[in-house]
């Protein structure tokens, strides 16, 4: 019981209080359970897992217990758990199955409830508690008529499907990431579900030659991050993503990829006039100068002098044809008291709800320091840019009250 203690919260809070019940089924990528067991831990989530007779055989009830820190459910006995847990005003949030067999799916969508993690789900599913399903099989056995149909039988009971990954004829369990972000998304509230969101991020080349290019250190990683939280909040997110070195691409569906200033430039203009967002968030590290590109290759025997012409800025262009929209911008100075001067100025002459002060320092890591200044507030905030995220999300949702 004491190993979950031990790393929960490691990674965040965000599950904190949230009872999950956790399905695993006979698939050999039971064994992910484990992993994915402790990763909802350090997300403050405590964990119950609950063994199909089929997944005994390949995961041993002893090794979830410990990787749990809770007694696991592998048989149906006289305490009727499935009911203390996802009956009415029942103790668990979420049941999640994951693996899912076809044969649990079909069995689901068809009221048999003759394994624990039928029982379980049957249960759930008759209580209106929130359930997620993760299928994991061969492509073809979730690919013919009777599995889809069951999938969509469930998906119109309220069953939230996360999609598996297709690869080499099968489809496999979806990326952890994905999973949790899908727990995360089904049990927070959507405090951003009316809102339309375009964001960007990344940094954008500029090219000197057929080989060579001017750029910076924009990482990407704050626009990512703001995207997958709005969307985990409800939002409808379109992500314009530059050049980066995102470790994973956020979990959304809406991303578009471009490389330099004029492709950043028309895409937000395309999805502005294409989708009508509320709020646009500009966190991308746009080329600031032009360069003229010559071709072919510059010799590199002699000296060449570039000239640089300062560019238009995307975020002006959206302010001037559409004030309608929210609009949210980072500025990036030397050290952040200039930073936190300028963004002063720029919430004084333009229509900007909000401007992030930041210092180089924080360009490519995964920290920051910076002030969130509005006409209302300057606001000092130093610590992970996904909490930053949060904190900049959690003033357009006080925005809307």
């Amino acid at each position: 019981m004491e190993e979950d203690d031990s790393i929960r919260f490691q990674e965040s809070r965000e599950l904190e209080n949230k009872r999950i019940i956790l399905g695993v089924t006979g698939s050999i990528a039971s064994i992910m359970s484990i992993k994915l067991s402790r990763e909802l831990i350090r997300r403050g989530a405590d964990v119950v897992a609950v063994l199909s007779d089929s997944a005994k055989n390949m995961i041993d009830s002893s090794t979830l217990e410990y990787a749990t820190g809770n007694d696991v459910v592998d048989e149906v006995g006289g305490g009727v758990q499935h009911v203390r847990e996802l009956g009415k005003g029942g103790d668990a949030d979420l049941f999640l199955i994951a693996p899912a067999t076809a044969n649990t799916i079909n069995k689901l969508a068809n009221g048999v409830c003759d394994t624990p993690v039928t029982l379980f789900g049957i249960t759930a599913i008759s209580n209106d508690k929130k359930v997620s399903i993760a299928p994991a099989m061969h492509e073809s056995m979730l690919k013919n008529e009777i599995t889809e149909s069951n999938v969509d039988k469930l998906s119109d009971l309220g069953v939230n499907i996360i999609e598996p990954r297709f690869e080499s004829g099968k489809a496999k369990l979806s990326d952890l990431s994905r999973i949790i972000f899908e727990v995360k998304r089904q049990l927070e509230p959507e405090s951003l579900g009316n809102r339309r969101l375009l964001i960007t991020a990344g940094s954008t080349k500029e090219e000197i030659d057929d080989v060579r290019f001017l750029t910076n250190s924009g990482s990407g990683r704050m626009g990512a991050y703001l995207a997958e939280e709005a969307a985990i909040r409800g939002a409808e997110v379109t992500l314009i993503l530059g050049e980066n070195d995102l470790d994973r691409l956020p979990c959304i569906s809406n991303i578009i990829n471009v490389s330099s200033y004029e492709e950043m430039r028309d895409r937000v203009q395309e999805q502005i006039e294409k989708n009508k967002p509320s709020v646009f968030i500009s966190t991308a590290a746009v080329s600031d100068f032009k360069v003229d590109k010559k071709e072919g290759k510059l010799s590199s025997s002699r000296e060449i002098e570039l000239s640089l012409r300062p560019r238009e800025k995307i975020i002006d262009k959206v302010l001037d044809k559409s004030p309608e929209i929210s609009v949210f911008s980072f500025k990036l100075e030397k050290e952040i008291e200039e930073a936190k001067e300028e963004a002063l100025d720029i919430v004084e002459d333009k229509e900007i709800k909000l401007v992030v002060a930041n210092g180089v320092k924080s360009m490519g890591t995964e920290n920051m320091e910076c002030y969130m200044v509005s006409n209302e507030f300057v606001n000092k905030r130093k610590g992970k840019k996904r909490n930053v995220a949060k904190d900049i999300l959690d003033y357009l949702e006080r925005m809307d009250r």
